[in-house]
């Protein structure tokens, strides 16, 4: 936090309970429930950053700082890329016509939701998270941290994009877009390369992806 600048007061403790089982990792107040241990694959980094900066608005701005900072800062790969880069895995998507608008993503709090899901709602909620992170990366990158923090959390997200970057919403998605076809598309190799979840996710997505992104 002090070497983004970051003026926020932290809690004066954290509780952390590890668990081994395969179930999704949250955050409740200062308590953080971290899965997948034993396996290595637990979000550590990503959970504090919902502590550390705050979690009650805007899902878009919570997974993809959360995610901005686990790649940054850790070495273990976590949901929802595993340290795939996501501009990678975003591009590839968008190759096969596989997204959600940005305006639905701001305002669809149940595509994130971590219970009871199934095969449909668990490839919907991972490709929130990837689109999340890609356009957060791209508006930390492109315009800095400093501005990006002021949209963080906030209540109202399209008004609050507009009032602190100067563009509509739909502006700063076309120019994440460009910016990601403005870059060569991963090849099928690299698409292998992928962990096993992510290529499992994103086959269900291309074989269901006109009946789930109708509903999304």
């Amino acid at each position: 936090m002090k070497k983004e600048n970051v003026p926020k007061p932290s809690p004066s403790k954290i509780y952390l309970h590890l668990y081994d089982e395969k179930k999704v990792s949250y955050t409740r107040g200062n308590t953080i429930h971290l899965y997948w241990v034993e396996e290595g694959n637990y979000p550590l980094i990503h959970e504090l950053t919902h502590v550390l900066f705050g979690y009650t608005e805007g899902h878009v701005t919570q997974e993809g700082l959360a995610i901005f900072m686990q790649d940054s800062y850790s070495v273990r790969g976590a949901f929802p890329n595993f340290q795939g880069d996501v501009h990678d895995i975003m591009k590839y998507l968008m190759t096969q016509e596989i997204s959600i608008p940005m305006e639905t993503l701001l305002s669809a709090d149940q595509i994130f939701t971590h219970s009871k899901l199934n095969k449909d709602s668990n490839s919907l909620r991972w490709l929130g998270y990837i689109e999340s992170a890609s356009f957060s990366d791209f508006l930390i990158n492109q315009y800095g941290i400093e501005e990006f923090l002021e949209i963080y959390d906030r209540p109202n997200l399209t008004d609050e994009i507009h009032a602190v970057y100067g563009k509509k919403l739909n502006h700063l998605e076309m120019e994440w877009k460009e910016f990601l076809r403005g870059n060569s598309v991963p090849n099928e190799e690299t698409i292998r390369s992928y962990d096993p979840h992510i290529q499992e996710i994103i086959k269900h997505l291309e074989e269901n992806k006109e009946k789930l992104l109708k509903t999304s």
